[in-house]
């Protein structure tokens, strides 16, 4: 280990960002199950051991409110409350093969399925997704869709 010379600067945590240091944690964080659990265990137990809310708030950059619900998740359940809840949400508009089906349609010029035009757009999309499928997305939907199908494409 190097030996520190007189005068040297020793980095304190002030001296970077605060912004970086937190985006960095939760990177780790949401790559990692364990590391998320870790999280909020060490999160709770500073709040049981009376660190406010709103401080520990500010130094996660959680919201106090979702702190408070780990905390009372924690009583009522012990560690188990703290592990990952996976939420269902909404299920897909477009099962697999019929965004499969989808995908190779939009491989072909929309000339092809009778559109006139040449090229592929979130309203045309929106359109055809309608009269084939019977399935009815929003304009931005579609174009997400589009999106989606343009990255795998390249």
């Amino acid at each position: 280990m190097a030996k520190l010379q007189p005068n040297q600067h020793i980095p304190q945590v002030h001296d970077y960002e605060v912004g970086t240091l937190r985006s960095a944690s939760r990177g780790l964080r949401n790559r990692s199950s364990d590391a998320g659990l870790m999280h909020r265990l060490d999160s709770v137990l500073l709040l049981i051991h009376g660190l406010s809310p709103r401080e520990l708030a500010h130094w996660f950059g959680e919201s106090e409110k979702t702190l408070e619900r780990w905390k009372k998740r924690f009583r009522e359940q012990g560690i188990e409350g703290l592990k990952n809840i996976r939420h269902s949400g909404r299920p897909p508009k477009l099962s697999p093969e019929t965004a499969r089906q989808v995908f190779a349609d939009l491989a072909q010029a929309p000339i092809l399925a009778g559109f006139p035009t040449h090229e592929w757009r979130g309203k045309l999309l929106q359109q055809h997704l309608q009269s084939c499928y019977g399935v009815s997305l929003s304009l931005r939907q579609a174009q997400r869709l589009l999106h989606e199908f343009r990255k795998q494409s390249t």
